[in-house]
């Protein structure tokens, strides 16, 4: 074969070659809110669709895009993420921390200025319009607003908007990321009114502010979240919300004990003024509970919306039914060889300082590149430096099929086999 057509062979190979190496090594974007941070492991929990979530590193190459670091990131913050994936493992190349964007020829309203507007007390001057849909509003929203979800904007629903076109109304969404409050003013703005605005921040930017949402009573009748009634004990037993936990707000700050140690569970918190139900709030987010709504007007509210009080005795102590489990059921899955599987997730280093011989150690920055070395057969039971990094990968493992539970808690070896559990 001449040396020109063995090159003519050759070249079509290498262009083929590097093709497929591009592609797969081709970054990808992702988008969404950050559930929980293991900075010491460099990785994060991004939670990209309803409550799906997938785990993300990041490494020396990694840039930073509104950030200095991966130290400026908090939880609920929205990233948008490019990044690399092998395998199951996602690495990303850049991180860039969103910020509210308001439409050129739409007037955006701050939160300084819309927290003013309801710290006046009363009816807003305009009306507020959460465009998210039906299920998102009634978690958490801003007190005032109105639901409109943006479908019925797009689809033209009569009642979405005023009849008056003239009337002031500001649209708001998520926050960064979410361009729904963009197109619903958009929308209305085409369909002749001429007073809109835009609160850019939305829902989250206005917890990341440090306040709070407002939860509506279908969101309390669920049963998903706990609910703390801060009154007098003896108006409780007067009557209630079902299924809330009397903890009058004077004792409240020494019962932190008595909550969940799974952070991400949500609680809504009402009182006899909101002002208490917002401090009291205040004091549980502090706790590192990251889901803290209030209900506006308490019972008084849950009775003018044709809700029905429960004379029932309330219970005084919370009782969930929590993922995870404690030290006694830790103990048991340590000797159940035959069905469990303990997976050690902490690093080299701290694993290097005292570890269960039997037990599976993958550290979490691992996790998702080595994943297949664990039996789908067996009930895998985790646990990490702190509890929320287990339920970190709890809830990697669940998506990838995996049957799992973790330890709240952590351990701690004392050497000569000697452990304790805390």
């Amino acid at each position: 074969m001449s040396i020109y057509r063995r090159i003519s062979v050759i070249i079509p190979l290498i262009v083929a070659f590097l093709a497929a190496g591009a592609l797969a090594c081709a970054g990808e974007r992702v988008q969404g809110r950050v559930r929980s941070i293991a900075r010491d492991a460099r990785v994060l929990s991004l939670q990209v669709e309803g409550e799906r979530s997938m785990l993300v590193n990041w490494d020396k190459g990694t840039a930073w895009k509104n950030l200095k670091s991966a130290a400026d990131i908090s939880v609920n913050d929205v990233l948008a993420i490019d990044y690399r994936a092998k395998g199951d493992q996602v690495t990303a190349g850049s991180v860039t921390l969103l910020a509210p964007v308001v439409p050129a020829g739409i007037r955006g309203v701050g939160i300084a200025e819309l927290a003013g507007q309801m710290e006046k007390g009363g009816a807003l001057p305009f009306r507020l319009i959460d465009v998210r849909p039906v299920e998102s509003f009634d978690a958490g929203h801003l007190a005032g607003a109105v639901s409109v979800p943006l479908r019925r904007i797009e689809k033209g629903y009569a009642g979405a908007l005023p009849d008056d076109k003239g009337a002031p109304m500001v649209f708001c969404d998520n926050g960064a990321g979410d361009d729904t409050a963009a197109r619903g003013a958009e929308l209305s703005v085409k369909l002749g009114y001429t007073n809109v605005a835009i609160f850019a921040d939305g829902a989250w930017g206005w917890e990341r502010s440090g306040r709070f949402l407002a939860s509506s009573p279908s969101f309390l009748r669920k049963g998903k979240a706990i609910i703390i009634d801060l009154r007098p004990p003896e108006k409780v037993a007067g009557g209630h919300i079902e299924r809330a936990v009397s903890i009058p707000a004077e004792r409240l700050a020494a019962s932190q004990k008595i909550f969940p140690l799974v952070k991400r569970l949500p609680i809504i918190v009402y009182g006899e003024r909101d002002a208490e139900a917002i401090a009291a709030a205040a004091t549980i987010r502090a706790w590192g509970y990251p889901r803290v709504t209030y209900y506006p007007g308490g019972v008084a509210a849950w009775v003018e919306a044709a809700e029905v009080l429960t004379m029932e005795e309330a219970d005084e102590f919370i009782n969930v039914s929590e993922r995870g489990i404690r030290a006694d059921d830790f103990k048991m899955a340590l000797i159940s060889t035959s069905v469990v599987r303990i997976v050690d997730l902490r690093g080299d280093a701290e694993h290097s300082r005292g570890n269960f011989p039997e037990a599976a150690h993958i550290p979490l920055e691992q996790l998702s590149a080595r994943h297949g070395e664990l039996d789908k057969e067996s009930i895998l039971v985790l646990f990490a430096s702190d509890t929320e990094q287990a339920e970190m990968a709890a809830d990697f493992l669940n998506q990838k099929g995996y049957r799992v539970n973790y330890l709240q808690g952590r351990v701690e070896f004392k050497g000569d086999g000697k452990y304790l559990i805390k």
